[in-house]
């Protein structure tokens, strides 16, 4: 150690070795060895040397916490938690360990994160990170009231902490009072005038509020950090500059739906003279080649082609400034293919489309997903046969009692453009915010789309069309996690359309 003090880094590293091997069971060298270790890189040296040090000193709780950190570190937040909890057993009032243990909990999208980070706050209340990294969890569970608690408590004991000010900006937004999160940002921003939080908690009240041309900076282009071009990418940033005659790279660095929401933008840069190269998620390759203005589609997960220019779709409407009224928002610009067999069986009569969740990997999906029994309410309404697109896990609650259609997922959803061709064979599209109803509004579906209490800001507030897409119509909830509301609503609508000549529907489905 004295070696690696004086900067003979590699002497110390040979001489913790030659101890570890001379000295077995000393749980000090296999500490500091692991230390070393780590420094130069071998993250799995290190790690068989802290669980030597920690089987060898259970009592050792530096060992124990650097051992699951570095589980963290390697993706193994399984083991993290198997192995907290065991080092807690034994040191039941350590909070590094309450807050690692909590935060491998929250990796794996598990509740019990929230008791986890909840001991870990009252074991160490002055530490904002821990208050932030609850904020996480909280928001994630939808408990606005306890989070908005936990962080006024944080900011009775530091007031003009930055970070916490803007997570309490993102928890009163999230609840709907633009105003008071507005002002968190701005008490954020004085103290810090570059804090990247603050700055996407202000770009999302401005957004929720319709104020979109000083919303976009906030949220895109001017915001540190949020660089994540596909590598490999060529030329340079393009921020506005003319494009007659050259080429530019058009990347999507958001989920499915953000992607396909935003490719609308890639004809509007075409028309400027530019060749326009798309990278996307592989599984949107086949979809995105439809759209005119567009010359070539790649995935990106490969190397793109050289361009002389790049830029975010996301980008776009920021460096145009562009308001909610100057959003492009014809539909379809997704076209549909035209096919000579069709995906669904033949039915006669009103079938919908439903799809009560979204993608559990998203840090949002509990508040905006619901349950397949919160749709009870419309599946024994006369008149209306249903079909599945769910896909993934949840799909387990289809039971034997379901009398819609289901489509195989190795079948008819195996890719989207399969499932783009069946959405185009139902007559009205009923799903939560997910990709499925961006899917359906670029193809110009009627879609009716199902927000939580404090939905994404691209839906904005209080309002039931959107300028995104035309034929979509939002259903909000009238309070913080009332799915029944919205379904209640969604009855007497659907139940009216149903009572219509098939003739009259069409204009009842789309946006009001």
């Amino acid at each position: 150690m004295a070696l690696r003090t004086v900067g003979r880094k590699d002497e110390g590293l040979a001489v913790l070795r030659r101890g570890a091997r001379v000295c077995p069971q000393s749980p000090e060298l296999h500490y500091n060895l692991g230390n070393a270790l780590n420094d130069v890189g071998d993250h799995e040296g290190a790690l068989k040397h802290y669980r030597a040090a920690w089987t060898l000193d259970p009592d050792n709780s530096e060992a124990a916490r650097a051992c699951g950190a570095l589980l963290m570190r390697l993706g193994h937040a399984g083991q993290a938690v198997e192995h907290y909890a065991a080092a807690l057993g034994r040191h039941p009032d350590d909070g590094r360990l309450c807050a690692g243990q909590g935060l491998a909990l929250w990796k794996l999208r598990r509740p019990a994160a929230r008791v986890a980070l909840r001991r870990a706050v009252a074991l160490d209340p002055a530490s904002g990170d821990l208050r932030r990294h609850l904020h996480g969890v909280l928001r994630w569970l939808g408990n606005d009231e306890e989070d908005e608690r936990q962080l006024r408590a944080g900011l009775a004991r530091k007031a003009d902490s930055p970070s916490l000010l803007a997570a309490l900006g993102h928890s009163l937004i999230g609840q709907g009072r633009l105003d008071e999160g507005l002002a968190c940002c701005r008490a954020a921003l004085k103290v810090d005038p570059d804090h990247q939080d603050a700055r996407l908690a202000r770009g999302r009240a401005n957004f929720l509020a319709g104020r979109y041309a000083v919303a976009w900076p906030d949220r895109y282009r001017l915001v540190k950090g949020l660089d994540r071009r596909p590598k490999g990418t060529a030329g340079r940033e393009w921020k506005g500059q003319d494009l007659a005659g050259q080429s530019i790279l058009l990347y999507g660095e958001q989920g499915l739906g953000d992607v396909i929401q935003f490719a609308r933008y890639a004809p509007l840069v075409a028309e400027g003279g530019a060749e326009v190269v798309v990278a996307c998620k592989p599984r949107l390759v086949g979809l995105l080649q439809r759209i005119r203005g567009i010359d070539r589609v790649v995935p990106d997960d490969q190397p793109p082609p050289l361009t002389d220019w790049h830029c975010s779709l996301l980008d776009v409407p920021a460096i145009w400034e562009q308001d909610v009224d100057s959003i492009p928002g014809a539909c379809p610009y997704l076209p549909p293919r035209v096919r000579q067999t069709p995906v669904l069986p033949h039915a006669c009569g009103f079938r919908a489309g439903i799809v009560w969740a979204g993608n559990p990997e998203q840090k949002q999906n509990r508040r905006r997903s619901c349950r397949l029994e919160d749709f009870a309410p419309l599946l024994d309404l006369p008149g209306a046969a249903f079909v599945s697109f769910q896909v993934g896990p949840p799909t387990r609650e289809l039971s034997q009692g379901w009398r819609g259609l289901v489509l195989d997922p190795g079948d008819a959803l195996t890719t989207l453009e399969a499932t783009a061709d069946a959405l185009m064979e139902v007559d009205l599209v009923i799903t939560v915010d997910t990709m499925l109803a961006h899917l359906a509004g670029a193809l110009g579906q009627p879609v009716w789309t199902l927000l939580a209490f404090a939905p994404d800001m691209r839906w904005m507030l209080d309002r039931a069309d959107t300028p995104w897409y035309p034929t979509m119509r939002l259903f909000r909830q009238p309070n913080p996690n009332d799915w029944a509301g919205v379904f209640r609503e969604v009855r007497r609508e659907l139940e009216a359309l149903l009572a219509q000549p098939s003739a009259q529907r069409e204009s009842m489905m789309a946006g009001p």
